[in-house]
């Protein structure tokens, strides 16, 4: 536009070999891009990361790039835009798409939106806070004196050890446990039993010496039981379902049960995670969502969006203060759970997130998926830490060792389940036994028993031969 006597910014004689600046943008680009700046166009590209993504893919763009923050992706969208004539063109063709206000009204103004935090939620935070930056503080404690006792050789042979014991793991019992595939399995704090959901709605436990069924409740959930899990003294056994319900069942002894009926989820509940605490419990959901609860008062704390299509597996942090939530956008998402934050999206994944799992040493993280590869995350760095080739068809669960870290395993449609080191994320055992794809595993204690289950209805349970 100009102004009445004036001239505008298309009429400005610019020679355009004029020498760059030191970021290497010559002046007609700088004035390019101050004129864009602006320009109304510029308030109209999307601040929301989901818009600015869905606007780089209409563009042909990539959606996201390794390392690629929020801020860096909607400064590309930008760069793109001033850059490019005809992708300004479309921009232009898309924000007149958009409901317009009838000629002689007022446009409102756009409102703040928020949900103010409960009294509930408030406490809730507060005891988080103190909870997480106290296990914080043990853990590197822990840390600094293994460092401080530190021993090259012993290190060394340690690591063998554990590599032998590890390839001797060998089929030792298997159950058919249900009369549908088996959703998951999770071996309770003491690894005397093992907890069992399945796509017939039925929840059960059996005893890890011998498979033997110790309690069932057939009809747990009306159409598919999602994922279980214990609380840390092995009394409390949580479930979702596909009727959206998160049950609670007393497991005092392996025996169930129901206790408390939650309800809030839309659609089916596939993520089910205890706090490390004991006194919450988070679901992840098909509606998008995950959730956190508080078990003692039996009300919903927190509902979270910010997932663009459903929620399938979430995870703890070990000190409490982090949630992972993974799902079929593809894009895994960090949360303080203190703060309701999202903190990290990790973007690396092209298929669904089946499965997430937090190693005890508190900053790797491995995501797993449709694309046949497991993803380690440092979350001390945005960066992705490493990348493991790790099966020929989808991977549905990733899990560290409970009491070191230093091995991960993850199971696959591929009938395999696989081991790792995680000193080089190098494979060192490959346990072969289901006839057909595996849906769940879990690692006792102390790494020397493990309980898996899938399509073939089994429960299967390997040892050290």
């Amino acid at each position: 536009m100009t102004d009445q006597g004036g001239i505008g910014y298309e009429e400005l004689q610019i020679q355009i070999d004029d020498k760059p600046n030191r970021q290497g943008v010559n002046v007609q680009e700088t004035l390019r891009r101050l004129h864009f700046q602006s320009d109304e166009k510029y308030h109209q590209v999307p601040t929301e990361d989901i818009e600015v993504r869905r606007l780089l893919g209409l563009l042909g763009e990539a959606e996201c790039r390794t390392g690629e923050d929020e801020h860096a992706r909607r400064g590309r969208l930008i760069e793109l835009l001033v850059s490019n004539k005809s992708y300004m063109e479309t921009f232009e063709d898309l924000m007149l798409k958009r409901p317009s206000v009838a000629e002689g009204n007022e446009i409102e103004e756009d409102e703040e939106f928020y949900t103010p935090a409960s009294r509930q939620l408030i406490e809730a935070r507060k005891f988080l806070v103190g909870f997480s930056v106290c296990n914080a503080r043990k853990r590197l404690q822990r840390e600094t004196q293994s460092a401080i006792e530190f021993d090259m050789k012993r290190e060394i042979k340690e690591r063998r050890s554990q590599a032998q014991r590890l390839k001797s793991l060998a089929l030792a019992g298997s159950q058919v446990a249900a009369a549908r595939p088996v959703s998951h399995v999770r071996l309770s704090p003491d690894d005397r039993y093992a907890a069992i959901s399945s796509w017939d709605g039925s929840v059960k436990t059996v005893s890890t010496k011998c498979l033997e069924v110790v309690s069932v409740v057939e009809r747990a959930h009306c159409g598919k039981a999602g994922e279980v899990d214990w609380n840390a003294t092995g009394d409390l056994l949580a479930t979702g379902g596909e009727d959206g319900l998160l049950k609670l069942f007393s497991a005092a002894a392996g025996n169930l049960r129901p206790t408390i009926v939650l309800e809030g989820h839309e659609r089916r509940i596939a993520g089910t995670k205890f706090h490390p605490s004991g006194k919450y419990v988070a679901t992840g959901s098909f509606d998008k969502t995950w959730r956190l609860w508080d078990i003692q008062t039996r009300q919903e704390l927190l509902l979270q969006e910010g997932h663009s299509r459903e929620v399938y597996c979430i995870a703890f942090h070990c000190d409490g203060g982090l949630l992972c939530s993974g799902g079929f956008d593809c894009t895994p998402v960090v949360w303080d759970v203190r703060s309701g934050k999202s903190v990290m999206s990790l973007a690396g994944h092209i298929k669904p997130v089946y499965s997430v799992d937090w190693s005890p040493n508190g900053y790797h993280l491995a995501t797993a998926g449709g694309d046949g590869v497991v993803n380690i995350w440092d979350v001390r760095k945005t960066a992705q830490a490493q990348t493991i080739l790790a099966h020929d068809s989808t991977v549905s669960v990733v899990r560290f060792d409970k009491l070191s870290g230093k091995f991960l395993m993850s199971g696959s449609y591929d009938k395999d389940i696989k081991v790792y080191s995680s000193d080089n994320w190098v494979n060192v055992a490959v346990l072969k036994g289901h006839v057909d794809k595996i849906l769940s595993l879990d690692i006792a204690l102390n790494g020397n028993m493990i309980v898996s289950g899938g399509w073939d209805r089994s429960v299967k349970l390997w040892t050290e031969i």
